[in-house]
């Protein structure tokens, strides 16, 4: 019977290290990049299926954290039904649900944790160990050639989506090859775990990404301190705290005082205008706005995009609608906005009971340790990114609070129910996933010029809104419009703003169906209405302009394009204000009598460069085109 054991043990073994492997090779391969989403989840759902029925005679372990974080999932998919797009807002529970489900089935195959988490360290050391290389190589060589920059490193992404998500993936594998170094017996083994700690050390901080930078050079050295620490003498420990705290001295005093702009790359690191930090703490400020209107329930899962947009985004990417938001890069702050304070309280508690039971588990207190300090970490990421929508993170997540799962006792009959139940759930789960990236990759393959004609192949009912925040049929619009087609791209660009009432575009081009068709007073409602979202929405300046000029309305037409922002003038902005430019002109002459002023209007009637000249002037000092025409005559009269 020990030897039977031991055979079967050896084969589950074996099928544990196989599979894993095969997981983490999908993930670091780069040809998936440009799907980095949805596959995984196609390929964790069916691994699961794999897992559960491979063998099914042990119970499945939960713990109090776990209810606590199936109810936060269960009241997220409750709230997807008041979302603007429910399909998408419901696809995005998908990793939610499967990250702790995977993390359970294969604490079931594998049994004992301590030897779980050793050959866990061991295969994505062999995993991460080439891609590690190849990065720093990459960068060493961009490095040579004087190419290395902050913009470069955002093509070492490979199959994580962004350069980002691979960084935060890497430091939150350090806990786990840091466990490998403590349980490891053999010195190669405790040799390759250190080495990989080092270059992932290396890589992340070329890769230059804030985040990780605390975690690694503040919190993972806190870490290590306090299981130094732990278990030795009061003197020791008294020590341990002095430098702790001269540590966190001196890298306040770098981060705070001018020398941190000596150090490489440390400077760009804390320069406030580096990277999207001040942009972070503007859509921040815009959220908590957001929550603010909806305390309790919140504005619906996956809403947070949809509503950010009629927020004031001045001084950030979205400032010109070219860039959407896509998520608030703090998950507290997004659930917080979407599911009110029910999601954030039941998030919250998920952690709060998830750190208690790790800490009363039976596992030795260094490991405890280490595994708690994997949890921070991931709560600090998710403060400063959206570690929940990234599955290879949360599984991470649950594979720190593992030690804190108890084994229930149930029937057999119970079993099999709670087997086909779970199998059910990863069924479905993977065959939306499956539809899903079926529509993605269409709309992708459109949108790359493959075949224009896909866009029609798209079931926009399901697959409503792009990653961009752009409704589909915003798309199908634009093709009717350009053909000239305006009573059928009217009802597109209807349905479009149903999936997203704030998307600057698809109003702005609803008021120019109306314009083109002759409806002005409806056009001009949804110019005011877009505007209304977005004050320095160029196309909607311009076209509002267009519409005041051919009502007549000179003055409204020189205070709409006045608006438009210096830095973001259209092409035929000075077209524009030298036929308006010349009818103020013409206005002024026939207004006032005043011979000299009358003869310098006459004199530069044709001078486009003074028309536009006055506007600029105009626009810098925020005095009327009129205003800053006689300063401009004052001053040319004086010089005479």
């Amino acid at each position: 019977m020990k030897e039977k054991a031991d055979i079967t043990k050896n084969r589950l073994s074996g099928l544990f290290i196989l599979i894993l492997f095969m997981a983490l090779i999908y993930l670091s391969y780069p040809e998936i990049q440009n799907y980095s989403t949805t596959p995984k989840w196609i390929f964790l759902g069916g691994f699961g299926v794999l897992v559960l029925f491979f063998e099914n005679k042990k119970n499945l372990p939960w713990s109090l954290g776990l209810t606590i974080w199936f109810l936060f999932v269960v009241n997220y998919l409750i709230q997807c039904n008041w979302s603007y797009n429910f399909w998408d807002s419901f696809v995005r529970a998908i990793p939610l649900l499967i990250s702790p489900i995977i993390v359970l089935l294969l604490v079931r195959l594998e049994g004992r944790l301590i030897e779980f988490y050793q050959k866990l360290a061991l295969v994505v050391s062999l995993l991460m160990l080439p891609l590690l290389l190849y990065t720093l190589v990459q960068i060493a060589a961009l490095n040579a050639s004087g190419e290395y920059t902050h913009g470069s490193t955002y093509e070492f992404r490979f199959a994580f989506g962004h350069r980002n998500q691979f960084v935060q993936f890497l430091t939150l594998l350090v806990p786990f090859i840091f466990l490998g170094v403590v349980l490891a017996r053999q010195k190669w083994r405790r040799y390759l775990f250190f080495f990989v700690i080092v270059l992932i050390y290396c890589v992340s901080f070329l890769l230059m990404n804030r985040t990780v930078f605390i975690v690694l050079f503040g919190l993972y050295p806190i870490g290590v301190l306090f299981f130094l620490i732990n278990g030795r003498g009061k003197k020791f420990r008294r020590y341990a705290y002095l430098t702790m705290f001269a540590f966190v001295v001196l890298a306040g005093i770098i981060v705070l005082s001018p020398v941190r702009k000596k150090i490489p790359y440390v400077g760009d690191l804390t320069e406030t205008s580096y990277g999207s930090g001040n942009e972070r703490i503007r859509i921040w400020k815009n959220s908590i706005e957001l929550w603010k209107e909806n305390r309790l329930t919140g504005k619906g899962s996956g809403d947070w995009k949809i509503e950010i947009l009629r927020t004031e985004l001045i001084h950030t990417k979205a400032e010109q609608s070219m860039v959407f938001y896509q998520r608030a890069h703090n998950d507290f702050i997004q659930v917080a906005v979407e599911n009110g304070l029910i999601g954030l309280i039941l998030l919250v508690a998920f952690f709060i009971v998830g750190v208690i039971q790790l800490y009363r588990s039976n596992l030795d207190p260094p490991i405890k340790l280490i595994l708690l300090f994997g949890v921070l970490a991931f709560i600090l990421i998710a403060n400063f990114s959206f570690p929940f929508e990234k599955v290879e993170l949360l599984i991470l997540l649950f594979l720190f609070m593992l030690p804190g799962f108890s084994i229930r006792k149930s029937s057999v009959t119970r079993l099999r129910i709670e087997n086909l139940a779970i199998g059910s759930g990863l069924i479905l789960t993977t065959l939306l996933a499956g539809i899903w990236f079926k529509n993605e990759r269409l709309y992708f393959d459109y949108k790359a010029g493959v075949d224009r004609s896909l866009l029609g192949k798209i079931d926009k009912t399901f697959y409503t809104i792009d990653p961009t925040s752009t409704p589909l049929f915003w798309h199908d619009g634009n093709k009717l419009f350009d053909e000239g087609d305006f009573a059928g791209a009217l009802p597109e660009y209807e349905k479009a703003l149903k999936y997203n009432p704030n998307h600057v575009h698809a109003i702005n081009n609803l008021g120019s169906c109306f314009y083109s068709a002759g409806e002005v007073d409806y056009a001009e409602e949804q110019y005011q209405k877009a505007l209304k979202i977005n004050p320095r929405f160029v196309e909607t300046l311009m076209n509002y302009t267009s519409l005041h000029f051919n009502r007549g309305d000179i003055d409204a037409a020189l205070n709409t394009i006045l608006k438009v922002p210096i830095e973001h003038e259209p092409e035929n902005y000075k077209v524009f204000i030298d036929v308006i430019g010349k009818a103020k002109f013409k206005w002024l002459i026939e207004l006032y009598d005043e011979p000299e002023f009358e003869r310098f209007l006459n004199q530069n009637y044709n001078d486009a460069s003074l028309m536009y000249q006055i506007s600029l002037n105009s626009r810098n000092s925020w005095a009327s085109f009129e205003d800053e025409l006689r300063i401009y005559f004052m001053k040319q009269q004086k010089n005479k």
